[in-house]
């Protein structure tokens, strides 16, 4: 599953809000639980490549 991290300028790829709407579409989760399995924060990113090197 490709993860999607937000954008500098807010605004996602086309592509990228169409794979999030189809997971919604075909499933019977929430909104939220399907945004949160496919996008990232950067921070949250930086921390986890970080980790590994501790």
């Amino acid at each position: 599953m490709k993860k999607i991290i937000k954008p500098e300028n807010g605004y996602y790829l086309e592509t990228d809000k169409h794979l999030i709407i189809e997971a919604y579409l075909s499933s019977n989760r929430t909104k939220q639980s399907i945004w949160k399995e496919y996008t990232v924060d950067l921070q949250q990113k930086i921390d986890n490549l970080l980790s590994c090197f501790i």
